[in-house]
């Protein structure tokens, strides 16, 4: 595991946690780009056999209104990385 920065090369030392390789003023891109992973991975689109267009990858809720916000709030992610 390295010990610097993957996005500016600075040290963060040998003793971070499993995972980690950005440092505190990093973390920002580190986020941006694993929401835009997740939304490039719930708007993937597929082709039944039928010909029907689906994603098969979803967020459900068995709350209408939380289902509601949380297309809300993925709409304002997918706004806010595009910026």
């Amino acid at each position: 595991m390295s010990e610097f920065c993957k996005y500016c090369g600075a040290g963060v030392g040998k003793f971070k946690r499993e995972g980690e390789g950005t440092c505190y003023k990093c973390k920002d891109q580190d986020f941006a780009v694993l929401i835009k992973e997740l939304i490039s991975i719930l708007e993937k689109e597929e082709e039944s056999e039928s010909g029907y267009l689906f994603r098969p990858n979803q967020i459900n809720s068995c709350r209408v209104l939380d289902g509601l916000r949380i297309d809300e709030i993925c709409i304002k992610l997918k706004q806010l990385c595009e910026q």
